[in-house]
């Protein structure tokens, strides 16, 4: 029978399974008792992907010899495919004790304590698989895994080089730092590393879908088109991948013309597309990247109907969930996607970490990565949290089961989850913010929270949501400290004599009408200079460059892009300024508003038509100081000459900003005003009365 074992082993090795086991119950029968028999015949189940069977095979080896170390490493692994977590940890650990520094279950281990959600007991295993054996090649791939998934994205790439350099083939380490580059929007890089990969798998779909989402952040359109047309070649019945394709759109408009050509275009496609049956992959939105692009909304138009529209596309293939009646306290979430932890803890985060506990539950409702971050930024918080799987039919039902009144999305539109996330109606009540300023258009999000003093008249016909007006400004935001003393311009290579006009804006945020407000500025004041940012990435500063070479060369000189700075550097910069400058449609939110009243510069806005063209003007009616807007763009550059040219009036819009600028800061009738609001639209829901 030895010979048979052995027989078996080899056939086992080889991956002829169906050989193995029919070898191993010749040997059964003629020995039940046959430990090692039962244990391999288990595996071989197992791999043939009967794994109830193959545990019950192993279970009958360790009742007849317990003392089997492998035996139960290879239980637990069985248990871990089955989602027996718990039985899966007892036997690993188990094997542990009998003999410590088993690497293989040491690995194990560690893989089961990442599945039961468990990431730093996770890593240290896994570190101690690497110690035990430092070229364990996929103990460094899982642990990189495990990183990024936790948000520590540059320990993560240590460990998936460190995988390259014993198995320089292994496509998933490749892709994976290219992926974990884009995270950290070193897009160049990543650049690099998807077209490595594709190199070595040409037709593999997520190295083209990274190919072209890289190029699409860097602002070559062209360049990002032509991966998406592949993946649109090989499932030409996707929705998702064919409005990749349609709606791709120049990330700086090269003028007013190009803005309606696009719109056109796209409307017709969305017409076009509603009459199709093409079909939506629900388990692969959380990485289509087809949430409504965000030069859209920098575009100055009206949403609405471009929502509405969007939206309607993907509401016959998601079905709403339905909710048991809840009459526990108010439960309210939060829903903070990756990658926007850091503006909403600063602009959303604080005011909701002081809602009324006594009154109401409140979730911060986001990816393990983002619990992180959060945790990281903010340790002082007193913040509950829940954290979603990345599959968005997943997350909507664990959303579901954990039983909220309401979900409150900080953003709605910018990336894949926070757009369709709330097509589930995870939640019975849905409310969406000016964290991303304008209407989600979707049928399930009940009501879009603004403030009276931003929207103007007739703004209902802007929403598909209702819309609730605070009577003061959304936000809790904490006032920045200024650097003191300040660094003189010099440090910034601008001059000390110049007139400084300054522009702090996302550069995605400058539409063409702006060239001629800066064009306006500029020709009246032949001093001046006009500051911007540059954008994170090279080619999108290239292309505004470039459009204000084209549109205004008499001035284009005189704007100046500086580097991007940290945020004390930054606020010195903005300390230095003269005049800040609001950019039109899509103007400054909290964050850089806010600055300029912290740093007591006087800032110029000219309100928009609609909600995002207009934190500027909701800042100016929170200060009382209406001398800071403009009416057209001929008076915002007459206002803005008039105020950087008049030092006298300089300093007394200063110091204006300095007595009434405090109003803006941790003001707490917003907590108050959203506690109330979340609390009422819950009342409502439970009552049976709905939004209305």
């Amino acid at each position: 029978m030895q010979k048979t074992f052995l027989d078996a082993v080899g056939r086992f090795q080889a991956g002829r399974l169906d050989e193995t086991i029919a070898l191993c119950r010749k040997i059964l029968v003629a020995y039940p008792t046959n430990a090692d028999a039962l244990h391999l015949q288990g595996l071989a189940l197992s791999r043939r992907g009967e794994n109830a069977e193959g545990a019950a095979a192993i279970e009958k080896s360790l009742a007849l010899n317990p003392k089997q170390p492998a035996a139960l490493c290879n239980l637990g692994e069985i248990y871990r495919l089955m989602a027996r977590l718990v039985d899966a940890e007892r036997v690993l650990q188990d094997a542990l004790k009998q003999q410590p520094g088993f690497v293989e279950a040491t690995f194990n281990l560690a893989n089961v304590l990442k599945d039961v959600g468990r990431a730093d007991d996770a890593i240290a295993a896994y570190q101690q698989a690497i110690a035990l054996k430092p070229d364990y090649s996929k103990a460094h791939f899982n642990l990189a895994n495990t990183l990024r998934s936790e948000g520590r994205l540059k320990r993560s790439l240590a460990h998936y080089h460190e995988v390259l350099r014993r198995q320089p083939d292994h496509i998933e380490a490749l892709k994976s730092i290219g992926g974990v580059l884009a995270e950290l929007s070193e897009h160049e890089e990543a650049m690099a590393w998807h077209e490595r990969a594709a190199a070595m798998k040409p037709d593999d779909l997520e190295i083209q879908a990274a190919l072209g989402n890289s190029w699409h952040a860097m602002g070559e359109i062209e360049k990002a088109a032509a991966p998406f047309r592949r993946i649109l070649a090989a499932k030409p019945d996707s929705l998702l991948q064919r409005l990749r394709v349609e709606s791709l759109c120049e990330t700086i408009a090269p003028d007013e013309e190009t803005i309606r050509r696009q719109r056109a275009r796209l409307f017709a496609t969305f017409d076009e597309l509603a009459a199709s049956n093409l079909s939506v992959d629900v388990s692969k939105l959380h990485t289509s990247g087809a949430e409504p692009l965000m030069p859209w909304t920098y575009q100055g138009c009206d949403e609405r109907p471009f929502k509405e529209r969007y939206a309607a596309l993907f509401s016959r293939a998601i079905a709403p969930l339905d909710h048991p009646p809840r009459t526990e306290m108010p439960r309210v979430g939060v829903v903070v996607t990756s990658g926007h932890e850091g503006v909403y803890l600063e602009c959303l985060g604080r005011l909701v970490a002081r809602l009324p506990q006594d009154e109401m539950r409140v979730t911060v409702v986001t990816s393990a990565s983002g619990r992180n971050i959060l945790r990281y930024l903010s340790p002082e918080l007193p913040v509950e949290y829940c954290v979603i799987p990345d599959r968005l039919d997943e997350a909507a039902r664990r959303l579901r089961d954990e039983q909220f009144d309401l979900l409150h999305y900080w953003e709605i539109g910018t990336d894949s989850t926070n757009y369709f996330l709330p097509f589930f109606r995870p939640a019975p009540v849905q409310s969406g913010c000016w964290g991303w300023p304008t209407t989600s258009g979707q049928p399930h999000v009940n009501y879009f929270v603004s403030s009276k003093l931003i929207e103007p008249e007739g703004a209902d016909a802007h929403y598909t949501e209702q819309l609730v007006r605070l009577e003061t400004l959304p936000t809790w935001y904490r006032r920045p400290p200024v650097p003191k003393p300040l660094k003189p311009r010099s440090a910034y290579g601008i001059p000390e004599d110049a007139r400084v006009y300054f522009c702090s804006q996302n550069l995605r945020k400058y539409h063409p009408d702006f060239d001629v407000i800066l064009a306006d500025i500029l020709r009246r004041d032949p001093e001046g200079r006009v500051y911007v940012i540059e954008d994170a990435q090279p080619r999108i500063t290239r292309l505004l460059r470039d459009r204000f070479d084209r549109r205004i060369p008499d001035v284009a000189s005189r704007i100046v892009f500086v580097r991007r700075h940290e945020k004390p550097d930054y606020l010195n910069l903005v300390a230095l300024a003269d005049v800040m400058l609001d950019t039109p449609h899509y103007g400054g939110g909290a964050n850089s508003l806010n600055d300029a009243v912290a740093c007591e510069t006087p800032f110029v806005t000219l309100p928009g038509s609609y909600h995002r063209g207009r934190y500027g003007f909701g800042i100016t009616q929170r200060l009382g100081m209406p001398e800071l807007v403009a009416t057209t763009p001929a008076h915002y550059a007459e206002l803005a000459v008039g105020i950087a040219n008049d030092r006298d009036r300089q300093q007394v819009l200063r110091a204006l900003l300095k007595e009434r600028g405090p109003v803006l800061f941790e003001d707490e009738s917003a907590v108050a005003q959203h506690a109330r609001f979340f609390l009422e639209a819950i009342a409502r829901s439970r009552s049976g009365a709905g939004s209305a």
